[in-house]
């Protein structure tokens, strides 16, 4: 009987992340390990508890620092509570000192590793960390048997020698020193981890770029073994075979499916294997998991007898798989693109005082893509857009200052946890309306006559200036408009903006 291949569980909110995790391990220990997913903490708990229920042993946890619910370092403390001897990796672009800090002290982090990552470097800790649990845990074992023997020891032989009770301590002082000694090697990895935290680019911007460079290099890796492989493909199979292979091909659903739903589908394509007598590979049944065929692979039964059918199934996966590859680079350059366009946009302000035409949800689009990373740890953003383009005249870079101070205001007062409204009526000839609302801690009656002045501001020492509302102030009065706001106390605020369509 065969060992079972090691388990990985890989935990990220991006399932591009989560998809080209899995594609660069399997491939660097070529397929020889077991590779599980989970798309937030919550539900990385579930399936760990699922794992370890079955008896599996879950030898390493590679998960995002900053996803939606549980942050990663959180997270990882609630795994070592489960799972101590899980070997835990933090795998971000951008994490504060804090919370690495907390999951080492918390979770015994094992290594920290950052966004975008090498490919070797990834294969190389996640080996290593194997390789650390496996020793640890036969450590472990060592030590109970030992211990179990000493005990047996004392009790069948009280009148050993002097020399044998000398050896016997000498014995156990040496068991310590291999322990003090391999508690020291795991603290010089801990601070090597605190070591690796640099000043870097944006989480935001690194991970579309970590997801760019991982799918560019597997598919330069993959492109020569595709071309031969599709040639043989031509001289192997005869014309209605070859139909069938691409139309397998075209048969590929391209949703991402969780860990839970590709273990189904797989059981599902074992069970027709079955139920049709095909004496072929189970790597087949991996092949068309990953594929995610959508048709019924019934029509797909000339293929399946076929003598080369792991072959062919193989090549239509690498062939599949470099399309994944190529739909991750668009999905994430897109991503990128916005995040630039945003920064390319915020950075023109106060360089132009011109009037021009305003594409309204433009204007406010690029903030809302610059605050998306604190955004997303907690906060429902509701968008009543109207259907149609809101143009009007007026500074746009000055108009983003605007949306900037109301919206960081509004993610302040909710502590980053809440719903944002941000609503354009556009109903009057002369005028365009923009409420901006959240659910915050509202303004208190005696300082609501107060919040427009300069530098007066309710946040602590060095986190404002008082200046962020006086300054909008006079920006909506100088586009001839006004600003008015409604609160209350424990349930929000409404800032409601009103904004000539044509300035005179």
């Amino acid at each position: 009987m065969t060992s079972p291949k090691p388990l990985i569980l890989c935990v990220d909110d991006e399932p591009i992340i989560l998809s080209a995790l899995s594609n660069q391990l399997r491939r660097y220990f070529n397929n020889n390990l077991t590779i599980e997913t989970a798309n937030s903490g919550e539900e990385g708990i579930a399936l760990l508890n699922d794992l370890l229920d079955e008896g599996r042993d879950v030898e390493v946890i590679v998960s995002d620092q900053l996803m939606p619910g549980l942050k990663g370092d959180e997270f990882l403390k609630l795994t070592h509570v489960h799972s101590p001897k899980t070997m835990k990796i933090l795998l971000t672009g951008y994490a504060s000192v804090e919370s690495v800090g907390n999951a080492i002290n918390g979770a015994n982090l094992y290594r920290y590793i950052s966004k975008p990552w090498q490919e070797d470097d990834l294969g190389i800790t996640v080996r290593e960390a194997i390789n650390v649990y496996w020793r640890e845990k036969l450590i472990a074992d060592q030590n109970e048997t030992l211990k179990a023997l000493n005990q047996e020891l004392e009790e069948k032989v009280h009148d050993r020698t002097k020399e044998l009770v000398q050896k016997n301590e000498a014995l156990q002082k040496s068991i310590e020193e291999t322990v003090a000694a391999q508690r020291k090697l795991i603290q010089s990895e801990k601070l090597a981890a605190l070591g690796q935290l640099v000043a870097g680019v944006a989480h935001e911007v690194n991970t579309p770029l970590g997801v760019i460079k991982a799918s560019i290099g597997s598919m330069i890796k993959s492109y020569d073994g595709i071309f031969r492989d599709f040639t043989r493909i031509m001289r192997v199979l005869k014309a209605r075979e070859l139909v069938l292979f691409l139309r397998l091909l075209a048969s590929v659903n391209k949703e991402f499916l969780t860990s839970r739903e590709e273990r189904d589908l797989r059981n599902r394509y074992l069970s027709w294997f079955e139920e049709n007598n095909l004496r072929i590979s189970v790597s087949i049944a991996d092949y068309l998991t990953e594929m995610n065929v959508s048709e019924n692979i019934m029509r797909f039964l000339p293929l399946f007898q076929h003598d080369k059918s792991e072959f062919i199934f193989k090549t239509a996966h690498s062939i599949i798989m470099h399309e994944k590859n190529a739909d991750h680079i668009k999905l994430a350059s897109d991503k990128a693109d916005k995040i630039i366009f945003a920064l390319k946009s915020y950075s023109r302000m106060n360089q132009a005082d011109g009037i021009t035409e305003v594409d309204l949800v433009d204007n406010i689009e690029t903030v809302l893509i610059l605050y998306n990373n604190q955004i997303k740890q907690g906060i429902e953003v509701e968008k009543k857009y109207p259907p149609h383009t809101v143009q009007l005249n007026g500074n746009g870079d000055e108009l983003v200052q605007v949306w900037t101070n109301l919206i960081h205001n509004s993610l302040y007062a909710m502590q980053n946890k809440g719903k944002l409204t941000l609503e354009i009526i556009d109903s009057d000839l002369d005028w365009v309306q923009v409420n901006i609302t959240d659910n915050g801690t509202g303004i208190p009656d005696e300082i609501k006559h107060k919040i427009f002045s300069p530098f007066f501001t309710t946040k602590p020492v060095g986190e404002g200036s008082g200046l962020g509302l006086e300054i909008i102030s006079k920006i909506i009065t100088k586009h001839q408009g006004k600003i008015e706001f409604e609160t209350a106390v424990g349930a929000g605020t409404t800032f409601k903006i009103f904004l000539k369509r044509n300035l005179k």
